[in-house]
Parts: structure tokens; C-alpha cells; sequence
């Protein structure tokens, strides 16, 4: 799909231009690599030893930088050699606290200090990624390079390098290593163990079948019970009718009353009575996936949430409350375009049905407009000036395109209302291992196929496991209020045999 082509507004090509004299000044003063861009940028005061300058910090994908005003002080930062950050608030206000490799660093004097702390532990634990499906061979999805491979010598590889028609040359030590597992056979590696994934698999696939069989019996079950709880209601019907002759028999007050109000129990109970349908149901687990992202509120506020990408909708879920967010789902054909905003990472997605526009900031946004672009083809995506542009619409780019994770800690489970199966993709271990024989590629990737039925399996377990649970609950509510029925039927034979006995 072509990307839309825009008449920009002026102050959409007025903050381009302000975001590249910000990167072309970085690039110069703090010689970071040239293909990184500003995401963000803050006033603040930084505490390092026995510095405490006032300056400026600018977020790029991969480095925190710092600046002083007069430009005599920097700091250049990586957020790969960060260990934590830790966000302080107290009455005199908050800092930011980072623990790096080099030493400790305390920043202080923000106007949103929440806002910046939000933002440097997404991209602490999430590297943006992109990825690029290989020209020659698209239908392959192990062909892909990431944004950041250079091109393959086209001449050969030449003294202390290494290529292969896969990938780009390899130099150094690496390019040594490269050589020495390029021609390793079948028995060099160690055996994949299949037989491990497929028992558990098997032994999961038994387990669903007992659960399967316990809830037919359960349905079994409540049926009965269905039938007992008639009987027992026309037996108090039953009584009550008796209850009601009595009065007329036993006094003259009772006649009168009977001849002016109704007889409610003469139909009885069962007249038009139906087996209600007992069966259990419960929700299939569906494979969705999901995408670390920040929301952006109203007020410009961050939020840590997920983008949840179902079949037939997505959602967003707090990673704060563990709730899906209010009003925050959508169906796929309401969605009219996916706009990557001129400030870097940041990313819109506009509704052709007069909803409020979704905003975010997320490591992933390639991922994202890749996944909404094949769930809806009919989706445009825009790339305001200045963006970075990639592929989308492909499930070659799924995987390798939502594995930038820096920290596997950080990658997100199932939330606490939201009880369906959720993955993160991650690249398939054939590719990692490419240059391994077929038979070990084939059964890496068979091993995979195994884990991930596995996962599912497990998570429709538990949805069974919750729809029993349910309807156990329910079928002893069910019993207790038989029970209660019984017992009043029991107080009313008692009264009533012995009115009987008194008209004797």
C-alpha cells in the first residue's frame, strides 16, 4: 500500500524542521550516531559528584543526553548500560535517580518529572526496532535484515571478513567465528528435544479432554438438579394449595377469603415447563498479541499500557491497574489511518467514525501499523516529514519487528480482567541459527510450533478451568435454595397435618 500523500500544515513542517536542527546539534556536539533522533527534550538540573549543572536533557532512541546551557558540561548516556531508575517524590519535589555501569546520576528540576520517568523506563526496557523483509525472496519469512544492517560487500569477503548470501559481512573476531560454524554438520549441534514438547503437549491435550468430560457431567448434573428443583417447587405448590382448602374448611373466614381472591396454585408449576439448556460454556483462547506502549492521555500524561491486537478488535490495558482502559476499544473497520508524528516514536491512530484519535509513544511503531495494516488493509499510513520510514503489512515483519525487549523481565502476561492468551513474537530460533543445518532448522522450528500449541493449550485449561469453577458456584446457589424451598414445604406439611388433626 502506498503511504498517503499530504498537503502539510505549516506548524506540522515547522516542528519537523525544529526536530532535525535538534538532531543535526546532537550529532554534532555529543557525536551520537547519526541515525538518532529526538524523541524528547526537558529542562533540568543534573547532580553528578560534585557537579550540579542546569542544562538541558534530550531523549534519543538509545542515549540520554545532557547539556548545559553554555554547553561546557555533557553527558551521553546509554540506555543499554543502565541497570535502574528509580523516581523519588518528597514535599521540596521529585528526581530521578539513574544507576548505570559508569557511575550514578540524579536529575532533578523537571516540570513533568512523572511524564520523563515514564518515558526513559519504556525505552530502558524496549529498544525500538525495525526490520526490513529482503527484496529478492518476500515470500521467506526468515528473510529479513534489521534497520540498522549495513549492505553485504558485493565484491566478496576479503582478509578477516565473513559473508554469506543471507546477511551483511561480518568483520574481526566475528567474522572468525562466522567461518568456523558456516560448514558445521548435523552432528555438531546438540539434539533437539522434541519428544519433551510433544509429551507435555500430549499430556495437556488428556488434561483438556477430562476437563471436557467433567463438564458433560456437570451439564448432566444440572439437569437433574433442574428436575428435582421442579418437583420440589410443585410440591410446595401442592401445599400451599392444600393450605388454602383448609382455610375454606376449617372456618367461615376462610370461605370468604377463598371466594374473593384468586386461586394462585391451581395451574401449578410445570405446565410449561423446559429443561433449560445447561451447557457450559467458556471462552476459547484466542491468540492476540501485544504491544508495549505509552498512552497519551488528554492532558499529555503518560501511561504504561499494552495495545492488545485481537482478530477482530484491539484493545489498550493499563499496566498500571491491569484493566482495560474506558472506552479504549475498537474494531479494525473504523480505523482510517495510521499517522507517524514528526516528534520521533510517537504515533496517532485517527477513526473515519468521528472518534476521539488514539495516541501513543512506543518503541514498536513500525509493529504497530504493521499489525493494523494486516488485520485492515483498507488502513492509510501517513508519515509526517522528517519520520522514519519502514515496511508494513507483511507477516514476514510480525515477528522482528515486536522482539526489541531489552530486558525479558519487562515483557507483558495475561492482566487480571482480561483472562485470554497473550503473546509477544519473537523471532523464530531458525533464524537465529541460520547458518545451522535444514534438519536442525526444521526441528527448531518444529519445536516452536509444539511450545506455542502448548501455550495455548495451557491457556484454555484455565478458561475451562474458570468455566467449571463458575458453574460449580452456581449449582450450589442452586442447592441451597432447593434446600430452602424443602424446608418450607417441611413447616408447611407439619401445620397442616396438624390443622387436620384439630378438625377431627
Amino acid at each position: 500500500m502506498a503511504d498517503l500523500q499530504i498537503n502539510w500544515d505549516p506548524l506540522v513542517l515547522q516542528k519537523a524542521q525544529k526536530m532535525e536542527q535538534k538532531r543535526l546539534m546532537l550529532v554534532e556536539l555529543l557525536e551520537i550516531p547519526d541515525t538518532e533522533t529526538v524523541i524528547q527534550d526537558y529542562r533540568c538540573k543534573l547532580r553528578r559528584g560534585q557537579n550540579n549543572p542546569s542544562g538541558r536533557v534530550w531523549i534519543t532512541q538509545s542515549y540520554l543526553l545532557f547539556m548545559t546551557n553554555d554547553r561546557t558540561y555533557k553527558e551521553k548516556i546509554p540506555f543499554c548500560r543502565m541497570h535502574a531508575i528509580v523516581l523519588e517524590k518528597s514535599l521540596f519535589g521529585s528526581k530521578i535517580d539513574i544507576d548505570t555501569d559508569f557511575g550514578k546520576f540524579n536529575f532533578s528540576g523537571f516540570y513533568h518529572t512523572e511524564e520523563v520517568f515514564t518515558l526513559l523506563e519504556h525505552l530502558k526496557d524496549y529498544q525500538p526496532t525495525y526490520a526490513m523483509v529482503n527484496d529478492a525472496n518476500p515470500v521467506e519469512p526468515d528473510e529479513y535484515t534489521t534497520s540498522s544492517s549495513s549492505s553485504a560487500d558485493t565484491n566478496g569477503p576479503t582478509a578477516g571478513e565473513s559473508s554469506t548470501s543471507d546477511g551483511p559481512a561480518l568483520e574481526g573476531r566475528w567474522a572468525n567465528f562466522a567461518d568456523s560454524t558456516q560448514y558445521a554438520t548435523v552432528d555438531d549441534y546438540e539434539a533437539v528435544d522434541l519428544a519433551t514438547s510433544k509429551s507435555a503437549l500430549d499430556t495437556l491435550n488428556q488434561i483438556k479432554a477430562t476437563q471436557a468430560d467433567t463438564m458433560q457431567k456437570l451439564q448432566d448434573q444440572n439437569e437433574a438438579l433442574d428436575r428435582v428443583d421442579l418437583h420440589v417447587k410443585e410440591t410446595k405448590n401442592n401445599m400451599d394449595r392444600a393450605d388454602r382448602v383448609i382455610d375454606g374448611i376449617s372456618s367461615w373466614a376462610g370461605q370468604v377469603k377463598n371466594t374473593v381472591t384468586p386461586d394462585l396454585y391451581k395451574n401449578g408449576i410445570g405446565k410449561n415447563w423446559q429443561q433449560p439448556d445447561r451447557a457450559i460454556n467458556f471462552e476459547e483462547a484466542e491468540e492476540v498479541i501485544d504491544v508495549a506502549i505509552l498512552f497519551k492521555h488528554s492532558n499529555d500524561s503518560l501511561e504504561p499500557c499494552v495495545l492488545r491486537f485481537g482478530e477482530k478488535k484491539f484493545w489498550c490495558v493499563s499496566m498500571v491497574t491491569g484493566k482495560k482502559l474506558k472506552n479504549m476499544e475498537y474494531v479494525y473497520s473504523v480505523v482510517g489511518a495510521v499517522v507517524m508524528r514528526a516528534r520521533h516514536q510517537h504515533l496517532d491512530i485517527r477513526f473515519n467514525d468521528g472518534t476521539e484519535r488514539f495516541r501513543c509513544m512506543s518503541s514498536f511503531v513500525q509493529g504497530i501499523t504493521n499489525e493494523l495494516v494486516i488485520k485492515a488493509p483498507h488502513i492509510g499510513v501517513v508519515f509526517e516529514p522528517g519520520t522514519k520510514r519502514f515496511q508494513y503489512g507483511s507477516l514476514q515483519l510480525r515477528s522482528s519487528s515486536l522482539c526489541g525487549s531489552r530486558n525479558i523481565n519487562s515483557r507483558n502476561s495475561v492482566f487480571q480482567d482480561d483472562a485470554r492468551f497473550s503473546i509477544t513474537p519473537v523471532v523464530k530460533a531458525s533464524t537465529i541459527v541460520d547458518r545451522a543445518p535444514e534438519k536442525v532448522r526444521n526441528d527448531l522450528d518444529e519445536q516452536d510450533a509444539d511450545l506455542q500449541a502448548v501455550e495455548l493449550a495451557v491457556a484454555e485449561i484455565e478458561s475451562m478451568s474458570v468455566a467449571i469453577s463458575k458453574d460449580l458456584a452456581e449449582s450450589n446457589d442452586r442447592l441451597d435454595g432447593i434446600i430452602d424451598t424443602l424446608d418450607k414445604t417441611a413447616v408447611k406439611i407439619h401445620k397442616d397435618t396438624y390443622r387436620v388433626k384439630r378438625m377431627n
